[in-house]
């Protein structure tokens, strides 16, 4: 007899965003003790890039994240203090 895990839920990066029109979206807050916390994004980040896909706007974001599992990581691109940096963001589920 096999058995089958439940899958994952739908996991979604833990924070606030708004638009930040032609650059992407702009993080207002991340919740405290996420995972989303721990792996490093902060307010004012501006995702340029998740998983190598460009996101100008947080439906982009939205679209590029459908599909990415709860506890797994993703590669985000930020924007921070006028630079670039990337890193892996666990995802906190949805």
């Amino acid at each position: 007899m096999t058995t089958m895990k439940a899958p994952s839920s739908q996991g979604r990066l833990a924070a606030k965003f708004h638009n930040d029109w032609g650059h992407g979206p702009r993080v207002v807050s991340v919740e405290k003790g996420s995972q989303t916390a721990k792996s490093g994004l902060m307010p004012d980040d501006i995702i340029t890039k998740v998983d190598g896909k460009p996101t100008d706007t947080k439906s982009k974001m939205d679209a590029a994240l459908s599909g990415k599992r709860a506890g797994n990581p993703v590669s985000v691109v930020v924007q921070r203090n006028g630079k670039n940096t990337a890193f892996n963001v666990t995802l906190d589920p949805a």
